[in-house]
């Protein structure tokens, strides 16, 4: 069943002369915008959806990701860095007349 939403003037999309348009709903969610021309007999009608678009679900694929390498710990290479200090610290010597750290205090 059709309903005859609104009624107007508009002007032909043929002759641009004042024609009659009509709003058309039907019971499908659809409605039907139709001018009627007098002057040149031009009937133009054109549909369009109430209904709000379906929104689509799109799926991205996921690239692969690169292997992961397996990293040192941290303790590990924290202990070589405190070997190599411990035998730097055993040959450098301080020379004499460079204060020592608790000479001057904490923050020295």
């Amino acid at each position: 069943m059709s309903v005859v939403v609104e009624r107007g003037s508009a002007r032909c999309p043929h002759c641009v002369a004042v024609a009659d348009y009509t709003f058309v709903e039907s019971d499908v969610d659809m409605v039907r915008y139709e001018v009627h021309c007098h002057s040149c007999g031009e009937v133009y009608s054109e549909e369009s959806s109430l209904a709000p678009p379906v929104p689509v679900e799109r799926v991205l694929p996921m690239p692969p990701l690169p292997p992961v390498t397996p990293r040192a710990s941290w303790r590990g290479r924290l202990a070589s860095v405190g070997r190599v200090a411990g035998r730097l610290g055993s040959r450098v010597r301080p020379s004499r007349g460079m204060p020592t750290p608790g000479e001057y205090g904490a923050n020295g």
